[in-house]
């Protein structure tokens, strides 16, 4: 997304517009249809029945439109027969072009429609992939605070007081001097009571970051495997969307109605599942708009109902302003200010023994020891306090709200709107699909026909047995079953006189010395005659008669001519 270029956000969040927008929206309960109070309470049934409303509204829109396309095959079933004979075909080719381009058009839109819902889904991934990258650091953050307090507590209250205990021993057993053996005694001491404090002051802490622990970890890893699903769901839906486009789209421009068909059924299927898709969506998108408008109010809530979260220490990482005061600030300064006064003592004891670390090299290594790990006791705290400080949390929870508010919430309103459209889309497009099957006319044979055929009908270059626009007023006439030859053409189907008479010689005619086996070479089954000429041939004409009759009558002529010239000589 845009917002996530720079990947930098204000220190301090605001509410986005969108946000504020959705959050406007009334809710509205069951009960009477009563406007229901919009704050952000997944644990509140009421609320989350205001949220199942808007999210009904789109199956209440699926239904409505399974039931008009049901009406619409209903009645295009009925009003199938009737209209077969009732449009020409200069008009139902005009149609076919209408919704030819229209479903182009609408295929079209709605492919680049997809290209918007497969942005805002890669936006709303990105959106909460940041999240859980924000949500993992926090986590690591409140574990290494964890780690280094309880360290410190350790290595003060264990470590450095047997130290100090041993440092006694050291100082009694192996200094002579009554008088700088008291002075070091008192000492060690008071630097023990120092450190005492310190452990106190220490496990203090330790007990309020250890009561306010939260596994935020767990929840970013549960969107994430959630996330996942989700981001493959709506690829697939996307991906069967666009596969329709291009199927309507081929099968629009090549006019096929196998593919058009298709589209007809897939679009059926997957505006049940978009538009199921959209009230998903819109549940979403109301809860998280209710929360972004108020987190800080959420979480102090969930705070006070969770009795190990104190309010004060998570308002003072969800604010982090100049008026917050740290819950720590107090112990973590008297720790650091008696292990200060522990280094001081310290220093005094050095001053004091440093003469006999010659003569006794135990007092001298003992004391490095506890000077050691004084220092790395004050190192801890510094690291502690730094820990504590809520300047690094609280902008993980800003990064987060933002990802989450802006990012996710931007990429699914765009989702949303694409799933609308594109419900919307094919929804009309089905329409579009069906009356472009109705309105295809029948396509012409591929294959060559002999245009001298005398049983084509006339300026007729096609097979094409039924023509819807000639068949429906001519009248029927049963074939001449006399015996003879079956010869007609235009102007002459009144019949033939006596056997004496002259009778027309057409391409087919024979001469007089007509025979049966001559006969033979004929079609049984005569052709329709009309005053326009022949209908198509019987069923039982194929071309291949069509090409030997012409042979036998060229056959015929021939053998006539012979005879004629032979008769005059």
């Amino acid at each position: 997304m845009w917002q996530l270029i720079p990947y930098y956000y204000s220190e301090n969040y605001a509410v986005y517009w969108l946000a504020k927008w959705f959050h406007s929206w009334p809710h509205i309960t069951y009960d009477g249809f009563k406007v229901y109070d919009s704050t952000f309470d997944p644990e509140d049934k009421t609320y989350i029945e205001t949220l199942i409303f808007w999210a009904g509204l789109p199956v209440v829109c699926l239904i409505l439109a399974l039931g008009v396309l049901f009406i619409y095959c209903c009645c295009q079933c009925c009003n199938r027969r009737r209209n077969n004979f009732r449009t020409g075909i200069h008009a139902q080719i005009k149609k076919t072009k209408i919704f030819q381009w229209l479903l182009i058009i609408f295929a079209l839109l709605c492919t680049g429609v997809i290209g918007v819902g497969f942005y805002g889904n890669e936006g709303m991934a990105s959106g909460l992939q940041h999240f859980v990258n924000s949500a993992d650091q926090a986590n690591n953050t409140i574990d290494t605070t964890e780690k280094e307090v309880s360290t410190l507590n350790r290595d003060l209250s264990s470590n450095l007081t047997k130290e100090i205990t041993d440092l006694r021993v050291v100082f009694n057993e192996n200094i002579d001097n009554r008088t700088v053996k008291q002075d070091l005694d008192q000492l060690t001491k008071r630097m023990s009571s120092f450190i005492e404090t310190a452990v106190l002051n220490v496990s203090s802490i330790n007990n309020i970051v250890e009561d306010n622990s939260l596994d935020v970890g767990y929840f970013a890893g549960e969107v994430e495997k959630y996330e996942y699903f989700r981001w493959v769901g709506v690829i697939v839906v996307l991906c069967l969307q666009l596969i329709i486009c291009l199927l309507a789209l081929c099968g629009a421009g090549r006019t096929s109605k196998p593919i058009l068909a298709g589209v007809s059924v897939l679009s059926t299927f997957i505006i049940i599942v978009v538009w199921m898709m959209v009230g998903g969506e819109i549940f979403v998108i109301m809860g998280a708009s209710d929360f972004c408008v108020d987190p800080n109010q959420f979480l102090i809530k969930e705070a006070q109902r969770n009795s190990r979260l104190s309010e004060d220490v998570l308002r003072y990482y969800i604010n982090c302003n100049a008026t917050s005061m740290s819950p720590f600030k107090k112990s973590l300064q008297l720790a650091s200010k008696d292990l200060s006064l522990a280094d001081s003592v310290l220093d005094d004891i050095v001053r004091k023994a440093k003469p006999y670390y010659l003569e006794e090299p135990t007092v001298k290594s003992q004391v490095e020891l506890v000077s050691s790990t004084l220092q790395v006791c004050q190192s801890d705290l510094q690291e502690v306090t730094a820990s504590l400080d809520c300047t690094t949390i609280h902008q993980d929870y800003t990064t987060a709200l933002y990802s989450v508010c802006y990012d996710a919430l931007t990429g699914t309103s765009l989702l949303l709107a694409a799933s609308v459209a594109a419900g919307f889309l094919l929804f009309i497009s089905i329409f579009f699909a069906a009356n472009l099957v109705k309105n295809i006319v029948k396509r012409k044979i591929d294959y060559e026909v002999d245009q001298e055929d005398p049983f084509l009908p006339p300026n007729n270059p096609t097979l094409e047995r039924f023509r819807r626009n000639e068949d429906i007023n001519r009248p029927y006439r049963r074939p001449d079953t006399s015996p003879g030859p079956r010869l007609s053409y235009q102007g002459s189907v009144q019949g033939y006189g006596s056997d004496n008479d002259a009778r027309p010689q057409g391409p087919l005619g024979t001469p007089a010395g007509y025979t049966a086996g001559a006969r033979s070479s004929f079609v049984d089954d005569s052709p329709l005659m009309t005053s326009g000429g022949f209908e198509s041939p019987p069923p039982s004409y194929t071309l291949a008669m069509s090409r030997d009759n012409q042979n036998n009558s060229r056959h015929q002529n021939s053998r006539n001519s012979r005879n004629s010239g032979a008769s005059l000589v």
